[in-house]
C-alpha cells in the first residue's frame, strides 16, 4: 500500500512539472511530454476474476496519448482496453503475467499473479 502511495506521489510531482511546461505554450505539440503511468504496479487475482487497470491522470489537462495494452502471457492474464485510460484484465489460469501499457514512447507495467480458485 505504501508503495502505491509513493508511486502516486511521484506521479503527482511529475504531473506538476509537466503542467508548468504545458502552460508555457499549450498549443505547441513539442511541449507534450508523454507520461504513461498505471495506478498500481502489482496485483493478485483468482482464476475467473477480473481487475480494472487505470492510468494516472495525464497532462496537459484532457490530453490522453493513444496507448496499447499487452500481456506477456495471454493464457494466464488476458487484457483488453475498456476506454482511453483503462483496461480489463482477466485471470485465466494460475501463473504470472506482466501487463504493459505503452504510448508515444512511454510505458509502464503491472505484474499480475493469478491464483487457483480457493488458494
Amino acid at each position: 500500500m505504501l508503495q502505491n502511495a509513493g508511486r502516486a506521489a511521484i506521479g503527482l510531482g511529475l504531473s506538476c512539472c509537466l503542467l508548468a511546461v504545458a502552460c508555457s505554450s499549450p498549443s505547441a505539440p513539442t511541449n507534450r511530454i508523454p507520461v504513461v503511468q498505471l495506478m498500481q504496479d502489482s496485483a493478485i487475482i483468482a482464476v475467473g476474476d477480473t481487475l480494472q487497470a487505470v492510468l494516472l491522470p495525464m497532462l496537459p489537462p484532457g490530453y490522453v496519448p493513444p496507448v496499447d495494452w499487452s500481456s506477456s502471457d495471454p493464457t494466464v492474464a488476458g487484457v483488453s482496453a475498456t476506454g482511453s485510460t483503462s483496461a480489463r484484465i482477466d485471470g485465466l489460469k494460475a501463473g504470472a503475467a506482466v501487463i504493459r501499457v505503452a504510448g508515444e514512447g512511454a510505458e509502464d507495467s503491472l505484474v499480475v499473479t493469478v491464483t487457483s480458485r480457493g488458494s
